[in-house]
């Protein structure tokens, strides 16, 4: 990418920020998932589609579904719930 690693540090405070950060953006990505999966369904059909949402997104991005147990602190977890 041409880009030097200490200049990652000028976006970013920390390797721990850039691991929330992208914790963040997979969560909201899989919640957006999991809504679009759900919407319009009840009982068991809500309940599978949820749980093949949750399983594609976590296959297409391995990486980014990793991200998601990265543990949030308590004010970025309450300021990320919206």
């Amino acid at each position: 990418f041409g880009v030097k690693p200490a200049s990652l540090y000028a976006h970013v405070r920390s390797s721990d920020d850039l691991r929330t950060g992208i914790a963040l953006l997979a969560l909201d990505e899989l919640a957006d998932r999991a809504a679009d999966a759900l919407a319009g369904r009840a009982g068991k059909d809500a309940l599978f589609a949820f749980a093949e949402a949750y399983r594609s997104y976590a296959r297409e991005h391995p990486g980014r579904y990793a991200a998601t147990r990265h543990p949030l602190d308590h004010a970025t977890a309450l300021a990320s719930a919206g």
